[in-house]
Parts: C-alpha cells; structure tokens; sequence
C-alpha cells in the first residue's frame, strides 16, 4: 500500500509539470509591423519591419497641408487566441497632428492572424517637434501593454538612406594615396525611392584630395565635387531607388602621420535629413610612402608619357626588405622602346606583363 501511494504521489506530481509547461507554451503573442499598403492582403510581410514594443517610430517632417499614414499591423505570433482592447486611443500633445484613421477590424485574434491599424501624420502650418503614444493592452503575457511612441523631430527621418564611409585601406604611409569611398544605402524596411541626395564633407585636419581626385560614383545623376589639393568632398543631385545602394569614391592623401577622424556633414535628401558618416584613417610613419605622378598628366591616344613613382621614408630609422607593385589600369602599356631605372640604394625593378595588365614591381 506504502509502495502505491508513492507511485501516485509521483504520477500526481510529474502531471502537475506538465502542466505548467504545456501553460507556458500555449500562449498568445503580440507583434507590431509596419507594412505598406500594397502588402496588406498577402500577409507576407515582404516589405514590413518588426517594430519592437516600447520603441520610437520617427516621422518625417513634411510640407504644409501633406500627410503621411502609418499603417502598423497587429499579429498574433503565439498558438493561443490573442485579445486585446479596442478601441485603440493616442496620447498626443497635439490631436490635430497625430490622430487615428482606422482601427483593427477586430479585437481577437487567432494564432497566426492579423488586423491593422492607421496612424495619420498631418504636417503643421508651423513646424514643431511633437510626438504621440498608442498602447495596446492584451492578455500577451510578455506583452501585456504594449507600446509604440510616433515622433516628429528636428532632424528625424525614418525613411532616409543609411550613410557610411570607409577608407580603402585604412593604414597608408605619409604622402601615400588611399580612396575614400561613401555608401548609401537605401535597402531597410520601408524604404522609399528618394531624390536630391546630397552632403558635404570638410576633411579631418591633414587629409586633402589627392591629385588626380579619381572621383567616381554609380549614384543615378549624382555629380561630385573635390578639388585636387582641396579638404573639401561634396556631392549632390543623386537619385536612389528603394531596395538599392550606391557608392560615391574620391581619392585622398595625407602626410602628417597619426590617426585622423573625418566625419562628413549630413545626408540629406527628399525623405529629409539623416545622419553623418564617419571613418578613420592611420597614417602610418612606420610604412613607405608612395607618391606616383605623370609627365605630362595629358595626352593624347597612343601619346607617352613619363611615370614617376616616389618613395618616402619619413622614419629615423632605415627600411629594407619591402616591396612595391603597380598593376596600371586597362587601356595603359608600356611604351616602346621601354625606358625604366632608379635611384635607390639597393633595389631591383621589373616589368611585366600578362592578361593585357602591365606590372611595375621594385623590391630591395
């Protein structure tokens, strides 16, 4: 009898675990989206972002009298039917600026199912920087109140193009030439085709623009200006579709050695102003410095021209056992006859080519 009642005391109790655990696993689970209004039907959250509850959602400023509607889908991502109160209300400081177009066709939502909302923003006749919070309340246990707050702010964007830059490479020795490259990119949730993309970026003290600037971009109708010997980057007029990134490049030089900062001014565009980019570069007093120029730097097709290649120790101390290689471009040879030589201590030069590049390499 003894032997039973342990049995059942153990039965009793390891039902009882399951029990908890089958509770916690049957639950409803709240998700906020923002999607766009030609992806309400298919539910595929294809061009929707996952808003996390209790975060901001910028707006932008827009002219007088336009407006923008939010629309921000609620699913239930649990396996339990996910109730939530209705009729859904904003906190504003302004009624007129934000206000609730549209309510969820229903408060109960089965597992996997979805209903959304609007949230419109009207621009004001005078701007001001307002903002409004919506809750939700369910029976969500992570998510009981869940809560989204709109913001519109001097500088806010929430439709602008990411900004970046780097240094290609980032570790060049004095006089030597390395390429700044900027990226926008136009590819997170939301993102809409802008226009008029520009910015202007003043060069970290003891950077300028290399001489020739090599200035290019794959940015639509984008144009560049960076003078040789000049510490100013600007671009302006670049078009970007939504999903889509582009690069703008200007080469740069620098003959101070230490570690250098550049932080460029804002992107702005037709979605409003965004953020800056920034990007260090280490000009390395320990590293050779490479100085190339041409003489003359203009000629015509099937002209010669002189290539100066100029290597710099700026260290109190002697350098040996490096190497230099200059592949030149497609569309440029070595003339004949080929006329080669050098100055250094020590030293070997060499020329070749192969697959239609020519090569110049030095090495000691």
């Amino acid at each position: 009898m003894h032997f039973l009642k342990v049995l059942k005391y153990i039965f009793l109790n390891v039902v009882f675990v399951l029990g908890i655990i089958s509770s916690i696993l049957a639950q409803p689970s709240l998700s906020l989206w923002k999607v766009d209004e030609e992806h309400l039907d298919d539910h595929s959250h294809g061009e929707a972002y996952l808003i996390e509850c209790g975060s901001e959602y910028y707006v932008n400023h827009l002219g007088e009298g336009t407006y923008e509607d939010i629309i921000v889908s609620i699913l239930n991502e649990g396996n339990e039917p996910l109730i939530f109160q209705m009729p859904l209300s904003l906190s504003s400081e302004s009624s007129s600026t934000f206000t609730i177009t549209q309510q969820p066709d229903k408060s109960t939502l089965e597992p996997g199912e979805e209903s959304h909302f609007v949230v419109r923003y009207t621009a004001p006749t005078i701007y001001s920087s307002v903002n409004a919070q919506i809750s939700i309340f369910s029976n969500d246990v992570e998510n009981g109140e869940c809560s989204l707050l709109f913001e519109v702010g001097e500088g806010a964007c929430g439709n602008c193009p990411a900004f970046t830059q780097q240094f290609l490479p980032d570790d060049i020795g004095p006089f030597s030439t390395t390429t700044l490259e900027y990226t926008i990119s136009n590819t997170a949730g939301g993102a809409i085709n802008v226009t008029d993309l520009q910015f202007t970026n003043t060069l970290a003290t003891d950077i300028l623009v290399a001489d020739p600037p090599r200035a290019m971009t794959d940015c639509t109708d984008g144009m560049i200006t960076a003078s040789a010997g000049g510490n100013s980057i600007s671009f302006s007029n670049g078009r970007l579709s939504a999903g889509s990134s582009c690069t703008i490049r200007v080469d740069v030089t620098g003959s101070v050695p230490g570690m250098k900062t550049n932080t460029s001014g804002p992107l702005e565009s037709s979605a409003g102003t965004g953020g800056s980019s920034s990007a260090s570069l280490n000009i390395n007093n320990g590293k050779v410095g490479i100085v190339k120029s041409f003489s003359p730097s203009s000629i015509p097709p099937g002209g010669v021209s002189e290539l100066k290649i100029e290597m710099k120790n700026l260290t109190e101390a002697s350098i040996s056992f490096f190497e230099v290689d200059d592949v030149l471009p497609l569309g440029m040879t070595f003339a004949t006859p080929l006329v080669v030589s050098h100055n250094c201590t020590a030293g070997i030069l060499e020329t070749s080519t192969a697959n239609g590049r020519s090569t110049i390499t030095f090495y000691n």
